[in-house]
């Protein structure tokens, strides 16, 4: 089978943890998954984000191409706010270190699958203080 195709990355430990994101998003923690055109900070009103991930579980991922430049760039802010999901004592810093190692050795067949769980469609929802 050819490298591409392959949905393994070659080593266990990556593949378990990948197995591990799959089922977060499949489960309760993840209340929702909603793509939104431009995405405020709930916080600070002034400042955009690429994604946030609320205290319901909902994820909100920004389509904005100042934020997200492709379809790429919107499943790595998901893998991120997945891993806030799993990991919600862990600082900021933390999570984008883990991010960017992840999404360094997933496979383009495990992107592939993180990228089906964007939505298609545009929603007005947006994250509440």
């Amino acid at each position: 089978m050819a490298n591409k195709q392959r949905i393994s990355s070659g080593n266990k430990r990556i593949d378990k943890f990948f197995e591990k994101i799959v089922n977060v998003l499949n489960s309760d923690e993840v209340e929702a998954i909603y793509l939104v055109k431009s995405l405020k900070d709930p916080d600070r009103k002034k400042e955009y984000l690429c994604g946030y991930l609320d205290e319901e579980g909902i994820i909100f991922l920004s389509k904005d191409k100042r934020k997200n430049r492709n379809k790429n760039e919107i499943a790595q802010t998901l893998l991120h706010e997945v891993l806030h999901a799993i990991f919600p004592k862990d600082s900021e810093d933390i999570i984008y270190a883990k991010e960017e190692y992840y999404w360094s050795v997933f496979s383009n067949r495990q992107k592939e699958i993180l990228r089906f769980y964007i939505p298609k469609k545009i929603s007005r929802i947006q994250p509440t203080p």
